[in-house]
Parts: structure tokens; sequence; C-alpha cells
């Protein structure tokens, strides 16, 4: 559900601003302040500094709680992404920003329908009122196609699609929307966000590039003590499996590149190596642990994330069990 939430983030671009504060200092310190750090992916403290312009407001502030629902929402915390959005809903000053806000709450509820399938409609509800509050935001028509999508009404879906890059051609949605146009079943299923990544070898990979394998993501930093010691068994694995059949990709989110290198080198790590300097991969996969793999098949669906350190028996274990049932993998001779 992380990267159904990744996904939508990407639809949602606040149009709503503090102008009639823009003589107050206070308010746009702490609101520049709250937005370079949740750029920095500093998410804590842009929580803080939302509620401290919050104060500034006498928490009447819309942007405030709308722009913190948004965290909340990508971090996973979906019940006070709720309420956030509730907040932002009761003290809107425009059309705009209470559509902005049905907008979060729809996905909200679409994220809890994991559990409780019964959300969605009252998902779909949430992006219908987001449109009649102002038909112009690009936001709800997406969410409201993907949602209709979901639940297998995929003629008023692909409208409603359609009617998301009508408004936003060129929208930072816009290929995914694109390709669930032509193929609605990616609304169904779990699958992969694009990728295009640049290893530390100079080669150039994307999600389209390996269409046919299995791909193995690992997500590992240096500093953590189980993604060193699982450096074996991805040796292991990639010893056991041709390149044809399956992609083991390691993604770091280390800090300092050189010790990065200098890791890479010293365990001879020969599989492709990629350096999430920004934590933008991470975020879009929803990692939020390490290690964490992720396996992909080869339609580009995501089959299995293992996550965590089990003391009776290390990710990389698990990962190599659930490669072993893999029938469209054969191990080398």
């Amino acid at each position: 559900m992380k990267l159904l939430l990744a996904f939508l983030l990407i639809g949602l671009a606040y149009t709503a601003s503090a102008q009639s504060d823009a003589n107050d200092a206070e308010l746009q310190n702490h609101l520049q302040r709250a937005r370079e750090a949740a750029t920095a992916n500093k998410y804590g403290d842009a929580l803080k500094e939302f509620k401290e312009a919050n104060k500034v407001k006498h928490n009447q502030c819309d942007v405030c709680y709308l722009e913190a629902a948004n965290i909340y929402a990508k971090v996973g915390d979906l019940q006070h992404a709720l309420e956030s959005a509730q907040k932002a809903l009761t003290v809107a000053s425009s059309d705009t920003i209470r559509a902005q806000a049905h907008v979060l709450e729809g996905r909200v509820l679409m994220a809890q329908s994991a559990s409780d399938p019964k959300k969605l409609s009252a998902a779909e509800q949430e992006f219908r009122t987001a449109i009649q509050l102002d038909p112009q935001m690009p936001a709800s028509h997406l969410n409201l196609g993907f949602v209709l999508l979901k639940q297998s009404h995929d003629e008023e879906g692909v409208q409603e699609l359609n009617q998301y890059l009508t408004l936003a051609p060129q929208g930072p949605s816009a290929d995914n929307v694109r390709k669930m146009i032509a193929n609605p079943k990616r609304a169904r299923e779990n699958y992969a966000p694009e990728f295009h990544f640049t290893t530390l070898q100079g080669e150039t990979l994307s999600l389209d590039q390996l269409a046919g394998k299995t791909v193995v993501l690992d997500f590992w930093a240096t500093w953590c003590p189980p993604c060193r010691a699982s450096v074996p068994d991805l040796k292991e694995l990639e010893k056991k499996y041709s390149r044809d059949q399956l992609a083991l990709i390691s993604i770091s989110a280390d800090e300092d590149e050189k010790h990065w290198r200098d890791f890479v080198a010293k365990q001879q790590m020969e599989w492709p190596q990629v350096w999430d300097q920004k934590g933008d991969i991470g975020n879009a996969f929803g990692v939020q642990g390490f290690p964490t793999y992720i396996v992909i098949n080869e339609e580009g669906i995501i089959t299995q994330k293992i996550v965590g350190e089990n003391p009776q028996q290390s990710v990389a274990y698990r990962l190599k069990a659930v490669l072993a049932s893999n029938a469209k993998l054969n191990a080398k001779n």
C-alpha cells in the first residue's frame, strides 16, 4: 500500500497558499522551513514546523493542515493524515482547498481499503466531491479514475484518467496514467513504479529494460549490520542464477559515497550497485527499514516484500527460499 500512496502523492499538487499572510514573516519562515525539511525527507522536522506555523494562525492554517496530512500519508501514518485532512476541511478558506482536503481523505480511505474493500466506494465519493468543488484540479480526476479502475469500472475510470491528461498532459503522473489507460489491470495489481537507475558501473537500468526477468531490489546500507551480513547470501544468489533470468540490484541509502564505494569494492559486490543519495528510490518503493528486498516478476508486478531481520533466519535466506519456489527461475548447472 505504500506504493499506492507514493503514486497518489505525485498526483496532488497544492495550489493553496497563505497569500493573505504574506507580510507575516514568522508564518512564512515556518512554512519555508517545513517545506525545506520535507524536501530533504526530514519529515519529523517538517511536521514540527507546520505545527509552529499553525500556532501563528491560531490553529486556523488550512495550508498547514493540508501539507502535514500529505506528509503523514507519505510515511504511512494514515490516522493522523485523515485527522489533518479533516481539520483542513473545517478551516478551509476556498473551494480549491476543500477539494484538496477531500482528495486527501479519499487517498487515506483508498489506502485503508487493503483491509476493508468497502472503503473504496467511500474514497470514490470523496474524489467526486472534490471534482464538484474544483472541476479543474487534475488530482481529483487522477484519483477518481484510479479508484474506479480498482473497482473494475474501467470505462468510466479511463474517462477520468483521460480528463487528467487533458488538464495535465505533461503532469508528473502522465506516463503512468497512459499505461493504466492502455492496461487498466495496472490499477488492480501491485505494479512496480517506473525507475531509471545509473549504476556504480555506469550502466543505465530501467524497469522496461528488465521486462521478462525476475528483478530483486536490495535496499541496504553499510551502517546496517544485517545488510552487511547478507552480502555472502547475495553473492551466492548471483552465482546461482543467470543474469538473463534474474536481475539483482543493490540500492544503498548511505550518506557517504566514498564509504559506500569502498565497501562495495572491498566486498567484491559485482552486480549492479546504485547510490540512492536523496532517498528517492526508497521512497518510491515505500522502504522504511533495512534490509528490504522487493521481488518484481516478469510482468513488472511486485510479488514479495521482505523486510527486517529474523533472529532465526536472515532476510537474505528468506529471499533465497522465495526465489527457489519460482518455477520460472532455473538454477545454473
